[in-house]
């Protein structure tokens, strides 16, 4: 009997173990950004969200309580701010999903998701994301895990003598680039719980920088 009984206890244990049943985060920029201290009275910050996916991200709320505590202030007016942050979310969901797009437009078929783009610079945006999301393992896991991930797309630009003239916002502010990309994972984990993690990841990374 007691050999019938540690093979079925071994199968259960290798089992058991490939699976995260601890949540497992993580988060990282694509690129470094690095802005230039400023006196207090221009501690200003113009935020523009912008997300292509049907699950937002809830990132302002978190931001602009981060940055509050900075004694960062958060302006209706990029022309009033020292600094104008711009954040496009261009996926935040499960891998499944990520999957289902990019299989879905390499066939030809529109998953919901892209269904409910509006225009092909839409529908490119959210291949991006899903071709990221793919490809940009934070944590270890299992195939059995759930596993969520955001890609978000950030821009600085930052009021300058020495400007930048590629910027968007003008010659008189410099420009820096990067991507944010963040993960959680666990068995079992659902959407509804995975993005305020994401949330969170996102939004302390970016009020970091300041």
């Amino acid at each position: 009997m007691k050999k019938a009984i540690f093979p079925i206890l071994l199968v259960l244990s290798v089992f058991t173990g490939c699976a995260t049943l601890e949540l497992e985060t993580n988060v990282k920029m694509t690129k470094s950004v690095f802005l230039k201290p400023v006196n207090n009275e221009k501690r200003t910050v113009y935020v523009s969200l912008k997300s292509i996916t049907g699950d937002n991200l809830d990132i302002l709320p978190l931001l602009e309580k981060n940055l509050k505590s900075k004694n960062y202030i958060l302006v209706n007016s990029a022309e009033d701010a020292q600094y104008v942050l711009m954040v496009n979310i261009l996926f935040a969901n499960n891998l499944k999903e990520a999957y289902a797009i990019k299989n879905g437009a390499a066939l030809g078929v529109t998953s919901g998701i892209i269904a409910a783009g509006s225009g092909s610079n839409t529908r490119d945006s959210l291949l991006v994301g899903a071709t990221v999301a793919l490809a940009s393992g934070l944590v270890s896991k299992a195939l059995e895990d759930e596993t969520y991930r955001a890609v978000v797309d950030v821009v600085f630009d930052e009021k300058s003598d020495n400007g930048n003239k590629k910027s968007i916002m003008g010659e008189d502010y410099k420009e820096q680039k990067t991507r944010v990309l963040a993960e959680a994972v666990q068995t079992n984990l659902k959407l509804n719980e995975a993005l305020p993690i994401l949330s969170q990841k996102v939004a302390t990374q970016l009020s970091n920088i300041f």
